[in-house]
C-alpha cells in the first residue's frame, strides 16, 4: 500500500462518514467500489474501517450508493483476510 494510495482510500471512507448531500455520498461510495478492484488497496479499505460504512451503505444508502456498496463489498470478500 503506498502512500498516495493509501491517502485515497482513508480518503474514500472519510469522505463517507463526513458527506452531507446524497450526490457526496454516491460519489464515496463509488470511490470506495473502484478502490476495491485494486489488490493492494482491499486490505486498505478494510484496515480503514470501511466494511462497516458499506454495509450501512448496503442497507440506508439510495438505490446508487447500494449498488456501490455492494460491488465494493463483493470485490472484498474474494480477500480470504476479509472473511
Amino acid at each position: 500500500m503506498g502512500g498516495r494510495i493509501g491517502w485515497h482510500r482513508r480518503k474514500g471512507v472519510c469522505m463517507w462518514r463526513r458527506a452531507g448531500s446524497m450526490a457526496c455520498k454516491e460519489a464515496a461510495a463509488g470511490a470506495l467500489w473502484n478502490l476495491s478492484f485494486n489488490d493492494d488497496t482491499e486490505a486498505a479499505i478494510t484496515s480503514a474501517g470501511g466494511i462497516p460504512v458499506l454495509v450501512s451503505v448496503a442497507r440506508d444508502g439510495s438505490a446508487k450508493c447500494k449498488a456501490y456498496a455492494a460491488g465494493a463489498l463483493r470485490n472484498l470478500a474474494t480477500n480470504n483476510d476479509n472473511k
